[in-house]
């Protein structure tokens, strides 16, 4: 019996083997496919993003609408870091199978007595430098096939950071709902920091008890192996046994100062790649590289999400009209009506109603009329110095889901030149922050 299972276990360790020995055929097959996906994730990511702020983003606060942009964030910067990563191993493997070209035509190396660029001295310092090509190309392997190991353990470790910002979001919409949009707003800054000391009470009596004069207490010692044991399973639900096996084996065989190091340069890289997704989601600029530059003010920049003709696909439409220059005999204003809208219509609005004189269809008909009164109300439309006394809205929905009203602004009461149009939402405003929803410059 136990003569089998040694067998058995020597069989799947030569098996074992075999296969590290021939990874790169389907390595640099899977960096080949991987590359080209994992340029595609971002724009996913993006398309996704926009989505839920149009579709399901119900208020501006903290947990939908600064949670939702950090997590597409970390996501994109993930996949950003993936492709680089097969990038690398996609070189490095080229480099290897250049070499190992090499060595099958000259498997003796350098052959120091036949150089002629250096003399006797120079030819033995090269000989104490130099490394033959089996000897770089064995390096060249075990660095490629590091590579997958290491990227695969950061993103395993961000998705189960963005899993915890989920589970944050649910706890917040959840209070949310119970104490009541009112209620809530005035004790959101407490909630937040009493969500944020639960997190940080464990976290801190991990980082304690760590240190080497407790882990390796008698007593402590157990502690400290519960409480990162407990961690593992709370911020690493899926693949965390994986990810601790990663992490256990660089432990243990790559010095502490390299790990330091690989640390250090992967964190930094890391949050400038998520600050700048960041930035990029939420449609603003982290560099200002002109002293005498517009800071992007409506009132002086045009802004280019505005005009149709020259919107970015990848951002959802808030207001916009068909050009800067305007040709046609209407200028077309489309306001977006996003799902975070809905509080500020229900406190401006009834709620639509039924007429029971009428039939079902005309009762639809009723309904909807209603609602676009509501929307008709909602917002002034200012074009230069001049208010309209009403808004002739029609709701529409563009050919990408994105749904608003459209309203038809007859050219001719355009000046020639320079025109601004404003839409200004009739709710309370700051006005030295926010006098109005958008400013649209265009030429007529």
């Amino acid at each position: 019996m136990e003569e089998n299972i040694h067998h058995e276990d020597s069989r799947n360790k030569k098996w074992l083997e075999e296969i590290s020995e021939q990874s790169w055929n389907p390595e640099l097959i899977i960096s080949g496919f991987a590359i080209y996906a994992t340029f595609s994730l971002p724009k996913i990511i993006q398309e996704a993003f926009n989505t839920y702020t149009v579709n399901y983003q119900i208020n501006e606060g903290m947990g939908n609408a600064m949670m939702p942009a950090l997590i597409s964030a970390i996501l994109i910067s993930a996949s950003q870091i993936l492709s680089i990563a097969f990038i690398v191993h996609f070189i490095l493997r080229g480099f290897w199978v250049g070499f190992l070209g090499v060595i099958s035509v000259y498997p003796k190396g350098i052959d120091f007595n036949r150089i002629t660029v250096y003399g006797d001295y120079g030819k033995e310092k090269l000989k104490s430098k130099m490394q033959n090509l089996d000897v770089l190309a064995d390096k060249l392997d075990k660095a490629a096939s590091i590579v997958f190991a290491l990227a695969i353990m950061i993103i395993l470790q961000l998705i189960s950071i963005c899993l915890m910002y989920f589970l944050f979001i649910i706890i917040y919409n959840i209070f949310q709902n119970l104490l009541g949009k009112v209620l809530y707003a005035k004790y959101e800054n407490l909630l937040l920091f009493a969500f944020l000391t639960l997190v940080m009470i464990p976290t801190t009596s991990v980082i304690i008890l760590g240190q080497k004069r407790f882990k390796n207490h008698p007593k402590y010692g157990k502690w400290h192996y519960h409480f990162a044991a407990s961690f593992q399973k709370i911020f690493l639900p899926f693949f965390g046994d994986h990810i601790q096996s990663l992490l256990l084996t660089f432990n243990s065989t790559v010095s502490h100062k390299r790990i330091n190091i690989i640390n250090i340069f992967v964190g930094i890289g890391f949050m400038f790649m998520m600050g700048f997704n960041l930035f990029s989601l939420l449609g603003t600029s982290p560099f200002k590289l002109h002293h005498f530059y517009t800071s992007y003010t409506r009132e002086t920049f045009l802004l280019n999400y505005y005009y149709e003709n020259q919107r970015p696909s990848d951002k959802p439409r808030t207001f916009t009209i068909q050009s800067d220059i305007i040709t046609e005999p209407y200028v077309r204003l489309f306001i977006a009506y996003h799902k975070k809208h809905d509080d500020f219509l229900d406190s401006l609005c009834k709620k639509p109603i039924d007429d029971k004189k009428k039939s079902k269809y005309e009762n639809r008909v009723y309904q909807d009329e209603q609602k676009l009164e509501c929307l008709k109300n909602a917002y002034q439309i200012r074009l230069n110095d001049s208010t309209f006394a009403k808004n002739e809205f029609m709701f529409y929905e563009f050919d990408d889901d994105n749904k608003g009203v459209m309203m038809y602004i007859p050219s001719k009461i355009c000046k020639k030149g320079r025109n601004q149009l404003k839409v200004i939402a009739n709710k309370k405003y700051n006005p030295d922050t926010r006098p109005y929803e958008a400013l649209i410059t265009f030429w007529y």
